[in-house]
C-alpha cells in the first residue's frame, strides 16, 4: 500500500466545507424564495470523489480511497409528468372560462329577466293587435298598436347592437390575450437563446441555468391557458413548442400569431411567419374564436344569436306585411285598376327598414313611414268586401303560426323562450365543465406543489444537517491540522 499525499486529509476537508457551505447556500436560497411566483425547489447532488484516473501510474482501490465528496450540479426538483398534466388541465379551464364569459355576455344582451325583454314586448304587441281586432275602427287603438309593434323593432334594434358590443369587446379581449401569448412566445425564445449561450458548459445537458428554468416554466404555464401546447425539452436545455402541431417556438426562433377581424364581427386567427391559419384544440383563444363566429346548432355564439334574432325580425315584418290588405294608389293617390277595371288590392307594408336597404334584419327594423306619420293607416283604406276584424285575427294567427329556423319549428312567442333557454342551458354547462377542470388543475398544481415547492420544515432540517455536516468537517480539519502540526514539527528529531 503506498503512502498516501501528507495533504491529502486536508483537501477531503476543505471539500467537505465547500459541499456543506453549498448546501447552506442553497437551502436558504430556497427559504428565501418561498412566495417567489414560479420558483422551483433547488437541491444540491453531491457524490464521492473519485481519483482513480489522476495518477501517473496505476495504484490499489484503497489507495485512492477516502477522497472525499463533491457538488455535482444544482437540480431542481419538478415532474415533467406533472407539468404536461397540468398544462391540459389548465388549458381546459381557459377554454371554459372563456366561454362562461362570452355567454354571458350574451344573455346579458338579450336579457328577459331583469327587464322587459323581446317576449314582454311581443306580447304586448299581440295584446294591442288583439285588442284592436276588436275595435277594427278606432284609432285610438290603432295607435296603441303602432306603438307596440314600434318597440318590438326599438328592442329588436337594442339587442342586435348589444350583441354586435359584446362580439366587439371580445374580439378586444381577444386581441389582448394574443398579445399576452406572443409576449410570452417571444420571452421563451429569448430564454432559449440564453441557455444556449451556456451550452458550452459540459454539464450543461445535465445542470443548466435553474433560474432560466423557473422563467421558462411559468412562462409555458401561462401560455398554455391561451392554448392547447406541446412541449419537447431538447439536449441543449432549450424547448420546443408546438400549437396543435405547429412549431411556434425552436432555439431562439418564434412564431407571433395575429389576430384578424372582419367586417361581420367574426374574427380568424394566423400564423405571422405563413399566413397559414392557427388551429387550436384548448385555451382561451379558441373558446373566443369558437363563441365569436359560432353560429350552428353545435356552437351557438354571438353570430348564431345576432342571426337568429335577424330572423325572428324577417319573419315578424313579413306576417306584419303580408296580412293587411289596401287598395293600390298611384303616384296622384287614385286607384289602379287591374284589366277588368276592378281596384287592385296590395298588402299594406307596416315595417320597413331604417337605414334604404331591402333586406330588413333586426338592427334596421322599424315600422314604416307611412305608418309612423298616420297611425290609422292600420285601419284606413279597406278594400271593399274585407272584413278587418278577419284580417286582424288573421295577422294573430299567423304569428302563433309555426316557424322554422334551423333546427327549431314553433311559434314567434316559443322562439324567444328558445333562445333564452338555450343560452342558460349552455351557460350552466360550461359553468360545470369550468368547475371541474378548475378543481382538477388546482389539485395538480397542489400536487406539483407538494414535490416542487419550498417546505419551511424540511428546509429546516436540511439547515441542521448542512450546519451540523459543516461544523463535523471543520473538526476534521481541525484534527488534520494538529496531525500535520506533530508530522511537520515532531518527526525528524533523531541526531539532532
Amino acid at each position: 500500500m503506498a503512502v498516501r499525499s501528507t495533504f491529502l486529509g486536508i483537501e477531503v476537508s476543505k471539500r467537505g466545507l465547500a459541499v456543506s457551505q453549498k448546501g447552506l447556500d442553497i437551502t436558504s436560497n430556497n427559504v428565501a424564495n418561498i412566495n417567489t411566483p414560479g420558483y422551483t425547489r433547488q437541491r444540491v447532488d453531491i457524490s464521492s470523489v473519485n481519483m482513480s484516473g489522476s495518477y501517473r501510474y496505476p495504484t490499489g482501490s484503497i489507495d485512492n480511497a477516502g477522497q472525499g465528496s463533491q457538488v455535482d450540479g444544482i437540480a431542481q426538483i419538478r415532474n415533467k409528468f406533472l407539468d404536461v398534466r397540468f398544462r391540459d388541465s389548465n388549458s381546459n379551464t381557459g377554454y371554459y372560462e372563456q366561454q362562461v364569459s362570452i355567454l354571458t355576455g350574451v344573455q346579458n344582451a338579450i336579457d328577459e329577466i331583469s327587464s322587459d325583454g323581446l317576449l314582454t314586448v311581443y306580447q304586448e304587441a299581440m295584446d294591442a293587435i288583439q285588442n284592436l281586432s276588436l275595435n277594427p275602427n278606432d284609432s285610438v287603438y290603432a295607435a296603441t298598436a303602432k306603438s307596440a309593434v314600434n318597440n318590438v323593432s326599438l328592442i329588436l334594434q337594442q339587442f342586435d347592437k348589444s350583441l354586435r358590443d359584446v362580439a366587439e369587446q371580445q374580439i378586444y379581449d381577444t386581441s389582448v390575450i394574443i398579445d399576452s401569448a406572443n409576449t410570452c412566445l417571444d420571452k421563451i425564445a429569448t430564454i432559449n437563446k440564453a441557455l444556449l449561450l451556456e451550452s458550452n458548459n459540459e454539464l450543461s445537458n445535465v445542470y443548466s441555468s435553474n433560474e432560466l428554468n423557473d422563467q421558462l416554466n411559468y412562462l409555458i404555464d401561462e401560455l398554455s391557458e391561451y392554448a392547447n401546447i406541446d412541449v419537447t425539452w431538447e439536449d441543449d436545455t432549450t424547448v420546443t413548442i408546438k400549437i396543435n402541431g405547429h412549431t411556434v417556438v425552436e432555439g431562439a426562433w418564434c412564431d407571433k400569431l395575429q389576430l384578424n377581424e372582419h367586417n361581420n364581427s367574426t374574427i380568424d386567427v394566423i400564423y405571422k411567419s405563413s399566413g397559414e391559419q392557427a388551429s387550436f384544440s384548448g385555451g382561451s383563444i379558441k373558446a373566443n374564436t369558437d363563441y365569436i363566429n359560432g353560429d350552428s346548432s353545435v356552437t351557438k355564439g354571438i353570430q348564431y344569436y345576432i342571426h337568429r334574432m335577424d330572423d325572428f325580425a324577417v319573419h315578424f315584418a313579413g306576417v306584419m306585411n303580408n296580412t293587411i290588405q289596401e287598395y293600390k294608389l298611384d303616384e296622384d293617390g287614385n286607384q289602379i285598376l287591374d284589366a277588368n277595371g276592378d281596384p287592385v288590392v296590395q298588402y299594406k307594408t307596416l315595417i320597413q327598414t331604417n337605414d334604404g336597404t331591402d333586406t330588413i334584419t333586426a338592427g334596421n327594423i322599424t315600422i314604416s313611414d307611412i305608418w309612423r306619420a298616420n297611425e290609422s293607416y292600420i285601419i284606413n283604406d279597406r278594400p271593399e268586401g274585407t272584413n278587418q276584424n278577419t284580417s286582424f285575427l288573421q295577422l294573430i294567427s299567423k304569428m302563433e303560426g309555426d316557424l322554422k329556423i334551423d333546427n327549431f319549428q314553433g311559434s314567434l312567442e316559443e322562439f324567444i323562450e328558445t333562445l333564452n333557454t338555450d343560452v342558460g342551458e349552455d351557460i350552466v354547462f360550461a359553468k360545470s365543465r369550468y368547475d371541474a377542470c378548475q378543481i382538477i388543475t388546482t389539485d395538480l398544481d397542489n400536487s406539483r406543489d407538494e414535490i416542487s415547492g419550498v417546505s419551511y420544515d424540511e428546509e429546516g432540517a436540511n439547515l441542521i444537517m448542512y450546519e451540523k455536516a459543516y461544523s463535523a468537517m471543520a473538526r476534521v480539519m481541525t484534527a488534520m491540522d494538529e496531525v500535520l502540526e506533530k508530522l511537520i514539527n515532531g518527526t525528524g528529531l533523531v541526531g539532532r
